[in-house]
C-alpha cells in the first residue's frame, strides 16, 4: 500500500500557471491510500462513488502509469481510500496521482525517485485538469514545503518557526479546470491588468519565502491576507470564502486567504492565538468543517 498526503498553496494560486513563483505546503493529516492487487483485468475500487467519466479518467491514468513504467501485465485491481475533500483546493487529484504512481511502481518493483513520481503524477494531472501548473504533484511527491516556479528546479523551503493553520471548508465544490480557464479568458482580455495582479502575487510569494525561512509569523499572516485581496480582484473568490476570511480576521487571526482554485473549497487561517475561538466562529459562520495542521 502507498500513501500520499494532501496540500495547500499558501501563496501564488493562479499566478503560478503564468510562470510566477508559488509556495505550497503538504498537509499530512489528509491523505490518499492506494493498494494494488492481482486481477484478471484493470479493476477500480474506491471508498467514494465514481461516475463513468471519473472511472474512465482513472483507467486512462492507470494505463499511463503502466505504459510509463513499461509494464506489459496490466491485470491489476486498484483499491482507493481517501479522506481528502474533492474539488476543494487540497490537491485530491494530485494526491491520488502520486499515490497511484507510488503504488504501481512498488507493486511491480520499479524504483522511482520523488522527481520521477512527480513527473508521472503531472502527466496524470493533465487528464484531470487540462492545464495544471505542476505545483500540486511536486509538493505532494516531495512531502516538503516547496518554492515552485514552472519550468525551473523546485526548491524546498525550510520552516524557520513552526506555525499553526486552521483549514476551514466552505462545503462548496468547484472545478479547478473551469476556473483556470475563466482566469485565462480574463487574462487574454486584459493582459496588462492581469500581469499587474500576477506580478503582485509574485512579490508576495517572494516576501513570504523569506518570512517563512526567518520564522516571521506576523509577516506570513499579513502576506496571506494580501494574497487573498489580489485573488478577490481576479474574481476567483466568493461570498462564502470572503465571509470566512473576514470572520477569521475579526476574531484575531494573523492572516487568512482562500486556497486552491477558489469559488468554493477552503480557506487557510494563520491562528497563533485564539485558535478555539476562531474555530468556533468559523463553524458559526458556515464552515462545514475546520481542521488544524501544525506546519513544521
Amino acid at each position: 500500500m502507498s500513501v500520499a498526503c494532501s496540500k495547500i498553496i499558501l501563496f501564488g494560486e493562479h499566478s503560478v500557471v503564468y510562470g510566477k513563483p508559488a509556495i505550497a505546503i503538504p498537509l499530512k493529516s489528509l491523505f490518499t491510500e492506494v493498494r494494488i492487487e492481482n486481477s484478471e483485468n484493470i479493476e477500480i475500487n474506491s471508498d467514494y462513488e465514481l461516475n463513468i467519466n471519473e472511472q474512465n479518467n482513472l483507467k486512462n491514468i492507470i494505463n499511463l502509469i503502466l505504459n510509463y513504467l513499461d509494464i506489459k501485465n496490466k491485470n491489476i485491481s486498484v483499491n482507493i481510500n481517501s479522506n481528502i475533500p474533492v474539488a476543494s483546493g487540497m490537491g485530491s487529484s494530485a494526491s491520488l496521482s502520486v499515490a497511484l504512481a507510488k503504488s504501481v511502481s512498488d507493486y511491480f518493483h520499479k524504483e522511482l525517485s520523488p522527481e520521477e513520481i512527480s513527473m508521472t503524477a503531472y502527466k496524470c494531472e493533465k487528464i484531470f485538469h487540462g492545464m495544471p501548473s505542476g505545483i500540486d504533484n511536486t509538493v505532494i511527491a516531495y512531502e516538503k514545503p516547496v518554492y515552485f516556479v514552472k519550468g525551473k528546479k523546485t526548491e524546498t523551503v525550510k520552516i524557520g518557526k513552526p506555525f499553526t493553520l486552521l483549514i476551514a471548508d466552505t462545503g462548496i465544490v468547484s472545478s479547478t479546470k473551469e476556473i483556470v480557464l475563466d482566469v485565462k479568458k480574463e487574462y487574454e482580455k486584459n493582459k496588462g491588468l492581469y500581469e499587474k495582479y500576477f506580478n503582485g502575487m509574485a512579490d508576495i510569494a517572494e516576501q513570504a519565502r523569506i518570512a517563512i525561512k526567518e520564522g516571521n509569523i506576523k509577516l506570513i499572516g499579513k502576506l496571506m491576507t494580501e494574497n487573498h485581496r489580489v485573488l478577490q480582484k481576479i474574481k476567483v473568490s466568493s461570498s462564502e470564502l470572503d465571509n470566512l476570511v473576514e470572520t477569521a480576521l475579526t476574531n484575531g487571526a494573523s492572516g487568512a486567504k482562500l486556497v486552491g482554485a477558489g469559488r468554493g473549497g477552503n480557506i487557510a487561517v494563520l491562528a497563533e492565538n485564539n485558535k478555539n475561538k476562531i474555530r468556533n466562529e468559523l463553524l458559526k459562520a458556515g464552515a462545514a468543517d475546520v481542521i488544524e495542521e501544525l506546519i513544521e
